[in-house]
């Protein structure tokens, strides 16, 4: 085969497997968080039934924690 062919059969099969569901790890794939849990990573912020969830840490573990923050308003119709 040609040099290009190869490129772009590598690219080709690159991208498919970047783009597959069963790669991609993220955060909303994760069941949804419970205060005093563990979790991963100090700073991460998630939200649950119109909770706010931030990850802390809490002696030498990370664990849940709700966050009181304002709640969102709708703007007013006139």
């Amino acid at each position: 085969m040609r040099k290009s062919t190869q490129k772009l059969i590598s690219l080709l099969l690159g991208a498919i497997v970047a783009s597959s569901p069963y790669f991609i790890l993220s955060d909303a794939n994760a069941a949804n968080p419970k205060v005093g849990s563990a979790c991963k990573k100090a700073g991460l912020i998630q939200t649950s039934n119109a909770v706010v969830f931030i990850c802390k840490k809490s002696g030498k573990k990370l664990v849940w924690t709700i966050t009181l923050g304002v709640k969102k308003t709708p703007f007013p119709t006139p």
